[in-house]
């Protein structure tokens, strides 16, 4: 009776559309000037709006038969992504302009980062200490990966001076880049030699990380051309990112084609050339040694990056990931950091 009860349950809950959805955002956040607590919109983003945005994948795979082989129906039928429709990005777009902060941390992100690497010990001010044991994250295979609609939303959200402010970026960027700590719970029941059953809970703090594809690049491309003030520790561990892609597609045939990718060398060029003074003030011992944003919510660890890192090897880093590329926009990458 359980199981039956709670599959109806499940039967009979309305489902949220992209019309209810702009009208509980207009009538629960738009509408109340502001006066809506920031943990409020939070959660109503997680509950409502993140789902819904989640929901702009490709249908799950249909099954195939007892050797292996793909189902006719399952060899013939096209992996499409919905794309999002015009009442949902709009949607999407007011609630951003009049709540970014929120928006960034409750649903930009949760939709980027890898919710699957939960053994990781990246450090945002170590990258360069970490490069082969950390190579989970580099795998995009081993998480679901953010669709096309997801993701040229976000990227359409970012371009867009109008909907995020400059100043929520550098937020962005750091969580993307270093990681967003995570704590979650389990329940272990425990049997004794008396039959007694015991509950304990175990609690778990993990990072999640947006893994580098051709689907998620261009949003740090977006970002970089927008020029935020990044923190030395971010400038630091994305070079040392760079590296650690393109070292590891040599052996890893699952990004191999990082060194062929347009969208990963569009995203290095913006790198290099908008943030090619501070690479270069890094390198020279230059750091002010800034480490997270002012807010504290820049890198994982308070300190300045100076004392933590090497800066001295950044540009030589760069130059030799850039010899890598198999494209022509390597050569542009290299005579953009010669200059510096």
């Amino acid at each position: 009776k359980t199981t039956n009860s709670s599959k109806d349950n499940q039967n009979n809950i309305m489902p949220i559309t992209d019309t209810l959805l702009s009208q509980l955002t207009s009538s629960f956040v738009l509408s109340q000037s502001n006066n809506t607590s920031s943990a409020r919109v939070k959660a109503f983003i997680s509950s409502l709006v993140l789902p819904v945005v989640q929901e702009l994948r490709p249908p799950p795979p249909l099954p195939h038969h007892d050797d292996g082989a793909p189902s006719k129906a399952a060899a013939t039928r096209k992996q499409k992504c919905p794309p999002a429709s015009r009442i949902l990005q709009t949607t999407i777009f007011d609630l951003v302009k009049d709540r970014p902060e929120e928006c960034v941390d409750s649903l930009l992100l949760p939709i980027l980062l890898d919710t699957t690497n939960t053994t990781t010990t990246h450090d945002c001010h170590n990258n360069h200490k970490v490069i082969k044991s950390d190579v989970s994250k580099l795998q995009p295979s081993l998480y679901e990966e953010p669709s096309q609609p997801q993701c040229d939303l976000i990227t359409k959200v970012i371009k867009s001076s109008s909907m995020i402010p400059l100043d929520c970026i550098p937020h962005f960027v750091s969580g993307l880049v270093c990681g967003i700590h995570t704590n979650s719970s389990v329940n272990e029941n425990n049997t004794s030699t008396n039959d007694t059953t015991t509950t304990t809970t175990l609690t778990t703090t993990a990072k999640k990380y947006m893994i580098w594809t051709d689907v998620t690049l261009p949003i740090l491309t977006a970002c970089f051309n927008r020029k935020p003030i990044l923190s030395d520790d971010v400038i630091i561990s994305l070079c040392y990112e760079i590296e650690r892609y393109v070292s590891y597609s040599k052996t890893t045939a699952a990004i191999a084609t990082v060194t062929k990718s347009v969208k990963f060398s569009a995203m290095f060029h913006a790198f290099v050339t908008k943030y090619g003074a501070q690479i270069k003030g890094l390198s020279r011992g230059d750091s002010d040694g800034g480490g997270g944003t002012n807010d504290g919510r820049g890198s994982s660890n308070s300190g300045g990056g100076g004392g933590d890192v090497d800066g001295s090897r950044l540009i030589s880093i760069l130059q030799e990931s850039a010899k890598q590329l198999k494209i022509f926009m390597g050569k542009t990458i290299l005579s953009v950091l010669k200059k510096l």
